[in-house]
């Protein structure tokens, strides 16, 4: 299981680079290998690479550091990680040294904090929504969604088979961005609406959704067992993750 943990988080850079890479508009310009130089020569387009030939170390610079960022990010999923074993951990094994556990202890570790993790974050949701529900202008409804309106529509509320186009910007209780149609404080003119059929989503943005008109504007606070729930969504959502949602029902769509 560790390992799968570990190599999930480590994926995530890879997926990551390559869905980047994906984006990019394609050219004909193309790097070329050059027979035994760590470097890449470029045919074309000297901006591709930051006007100069990237060299291994450069770029294995790079890497190494959206690595550890990624085992950082464990925590959110209740990993509070110590970086002096990490660093241990890992320069024994470029080492080629023996590991000071074997497979056997560290899969009973992991099988013993399992619990602890899942329980320390879900009490923090608790202690979260319990503390905001007496914030002013919180309501809630009666699945146990909370939500502040922050601007009145006046059009139709969307059925729970409606498709509908929505400005959403998603975060952790942290105050972390997970997912969104925009990332700034608000949508740009640049930003297009994501498009969503409400039979396809988790239940409390469905929830939220189907109670708003055209042009609200809503924060939304889901309780876990709305969002992920005890599975969460690896790497970025832990267990039992409330999740903040700020939405603006812009159509419903035909």
């Amino acid at each position: 299981m560790w390992r799968w943990l570990v190599m999930l988080s480590l994926m995530a850079v890879v997926g990551f680079a390559v869905a980047q890479d994906d984006d990019k508009p394609k050219t004909k310009a193309q790097p070329k290998a050059k027979k035994g130089d760590d470097s890449l020569e470029l045919e074309a387009d000297p901006n591709a690479l930051g006007k100069k030939p990237a060299n291994k170390k450069e770029l294995l610079d790079k890497i190494s550091y959206a690595m550890g960022m990624q085992i950082g990010k464990m925590k959110q999923n209740g990993f509070d990680l110590d970086p002096k074993r990490v660093i241990k951990g890992m320069e024994d094994a470029m080492q080629g040294k023996e590991a000071e556990f074997a497979d056997q202890e560290i899969n009973k570790a992991f099988e013993a904090y399992e619990p602890l993790r899942k329980s320390s974050m879900a009490k923090s949701g608790e202690d979260f929504l319990a503390a905001n529900k007496g914030k002013e202008g919180i309501k809630t409804l009666t699945s146990g969604v909370q939500y502040k309106v922050l601007a009145s529509g006046k059009g139709a509320s969307p059925k729970a088979t409606d498709t509908v186009k929505v400005h959403y910007q998603g975060r952790l209780i942290d105050g972390k961005f997970f997912d969104g149609s925009y990332t700034g404080d608000a949508p740009a003119k640049r930003d297009k609406p994501a498009e969503f059929p409400l039979n396809g989503v988790i239940k409390g943005f469905k929830e939220s959704l189907t109670h708003m008109k055209v042009g609200d504007k809503w924060t939304v606070y889901l309780p876990s067992d709305l969002a992920y729930g005890e599975r969460g969504s690896p790497p970025t959502i832990g267990p039992h993750a409330v999740l903040i949602f700020d939405l603006e029902l812009v159509e419903i769509l035909e």
